[in-house]
C-alpha cells in the first residue's frame, strides 16, 4: 500500500511540475516591415580623388523577433531581409537575409545553463549579377 502511495504522489509531483512550466511558458512573435528612400554620395566609399559613384536609393525591409521562455528553456529567432535598389546604378541592387537563434537550457538553477547560439547572413545577389 505505501508503494502505490508513493508512486501517486510521485506522479502528481511530476504533473504538478510540468504543467506549472508549461503555463509559464510565453511566445512572443514581433513582425515588422519598413521602407526608406535616402541618397548616397560614396557607394563604394572611395577616398578622394578616385570614381566616386553617387545615386538615389530605396530600402525594403522585412523580418520577424521571436522569443520563447519558460522556467527552464530561453530562446530566440531572428529573420531579416533587406533590399536596396538603386535609382541609376543598378549593379550596386542587392538583396540581404539574416537570420539567427539562441538558446539557453537551464539544467540545474543556478548552477549549470547551456547556451548556443548561431547567425547566418549573406548576399543573395552580388553586385553585378542581378538578372535584368
Amino acid at each position: 500500500m505505501q508503494n502505490w502511495a508513493l508512486r501517486a504522489a510521485v506522479h502528481a509531483a511530476l504533473v504538478v511540475g510540468v504543467t506549472g512550466t508549461a503555463a509559464a511558458a510565453t511566445i512572443d512573435f514581433e513582425p515588422y516591415v519598413g521602407a526608406a528612400i535616402g541618397y548616397v554620395d560614396n557607394i563604394e566609399l572611395n577616398p578622394d580623388g578616385q570614381t566616386q559613384t553617387s545615386d538615389g536609393v530605396i530600402e525594403l525591409e522585412a523580418g520577424f523577433n521571436s522569443r520563447y521562455t519558460s522556467q527552464r528553456l530561453l530562446g530566440g529567432l531572428n529573420y531579416r531581409y533587406r533590399y536596396l535598389d538603386y535609382f541609376d546604378a543598378d549593379e550596386f541592387d542587392s538583396d540581404f537575409h539574416n537570420l539567427g537563434a539562441s538558446a539557453r537550457l537551464i539544467a540545474v538553477q543556478d548552477l549549470l545553463l547551456f547556451d548556443a547560439e548561431e547567425y547566418v547572413g549573406g548576399l543573395l545577389a552580388p553586385a553585378g549579377t542581378r538578372g535584368e
